[in-house]
Formats: structure tokens, sequence, C-alpha cells
């Protein structure tokens, strides 16, 4: 589950924050930074399944960066549908 919420309105960055979860294995919580083509995050991922209570430290901090260089544009296109006559 991620959000974004626009901090500045004149401005083209958005703060980005969320949760996620792994079956029965771990749980994170985001926080992030995104812009149109750039896209950096912090990550706090702790376990949540046995081997948390066995670990010294059952987390691990994680940071993730993209940049996209180029977007091609995808013509808008009407569909054909194909229907064999019967």
């Amino acid at each position: 589950m991620m959000t974004d919420w626009k901090i500045a309105p004149d401005q083209s960055w958005n703060f980005v924050t969320g949760l996620a979860y792994r079956w029965k294995e771990s749980a994170n919580l985001i926080l992030g930074y995104k812009t149109d083509k750039l896209y950096v995050s912090f990550c706090f991922d702790f376990l949540t399944d046995v081997s948390a209570s066995i670990l010294k430290n059952p987390g691990a901090m994680e940071l993730g960066a993209y940049y996209i260089i180029h977007k091609t544009i995808i013509p808008k296109t009407k569909p054909i549908i194909f229907c064999p006559s019967l």
C-alpha cells in the first residue's frame, strides 16, 4: 500500500509513504521522494516470522532509487475485436 503527497503545489516532487507485507515473513515501512523521472526511497524491513525471535537484529534498512532516462509515448489506438462469423 503506497501513497504520495504533493507538499508544495509549485514544485514537481511528491513525498511517498507506504506499508508492505510479505505473507508470514516480513513487513516494511517505506518513505521516499518522487518526481516525474526520479524515485528515491528508504525502507525498513523487519521480520515477522519465527526467525525474528532467533536473530539478534531482525530488521534491515534498504535504499532504493531509479531514474527514467526516456519515456516512450504509447499511441492511443482503437481496439480491434476479431469475432468470427457463425
